[in-house]
């Protein structure tokens, strides 16, 4: 994985596609999906896409490396609207074409022949979601640490700090992720000295 300089870390492309060479994926602009404005962008460049067109690239970017059947993405963009198999053809040519992607040779869109399609490229994480995991990281942390210095007492001032350390989710604060102490991460680090 490499990191995309505008968007934060990156995801996907973790060993060569078929029809790729390795060297490519290095070279591979990102895909970003904006669901609240329905946009999509390769890299910097903004993709111009239809809503059905969107509608695909979102499913398949929310499950990638996996097999999408034809019949779920039917199901999924078109609801119980009744169309052929040449409509879903179409999107996905507009979707290849807008990502300069080929069926021959794949570096986003893998087509699984007769079954359905399966997301390959590389996938941009926004700097939104990396933020809201140190976040909900921070909180946790403060919340173990609450529960160790609070075991066996309970009073109302006790109860006030702990529901402000609840996300505004609803989430218990202990189903929040836990600090992994990596680089950037809530959790103080410390150093020895002799």
């Amino acid at each position: 994985m490499r990191p995309d300089r505008s968007l934060g870390r990156t995801r996907g492309l973790p060993e060569g596609n078929p029809g790729q060479d390795p060297g490519d994926a290095a070279d591979l602009p990102s895909i970003r999906i904006d669901a609240g404005n329905e946009a999509a962008w390769c890299g910097e460049r903004r993709l111009e896409l239809t809503p059905r067109v969107f509608a695909v690239l979102r499913h398949l970017v929310e499950h990638p490396n996996r097999l999408i059947t034809r019949d779920d993405l039917l199901a999924r963009v078109w609801r119980d609207t009744i169309v052929s198999d040449a409509a879903l053809a179409s999107c996905i040519r507009d979707l290849r074409r807008a990502l300069g992607d080929s069926s021959d040779m794949p570096r986003y869109l893998e087509t699984v022949h007769r079954r359905g399609f399966r997301f390959i490229g590389p996938i941009a994480v926004p700097a939104a979601a990396l933020e809201q995991g140190r976040t909900d990281a921070a909180r946790g942390l403060l919340s173990s640490i609450y529960t160790s210095f609070t075991k066996g007492h309970d009073t109302a001032d006790l109860r006030e700090a702990k529901s402000l350390l609840e996300p505004p989710d609803g989430r218990p604060a202990s189903q929040l992720p836990r600090d992994s102490g990596q680089r950037g991460s809530a959790r103080p680090r410390t150093r020895r000295t002799r």
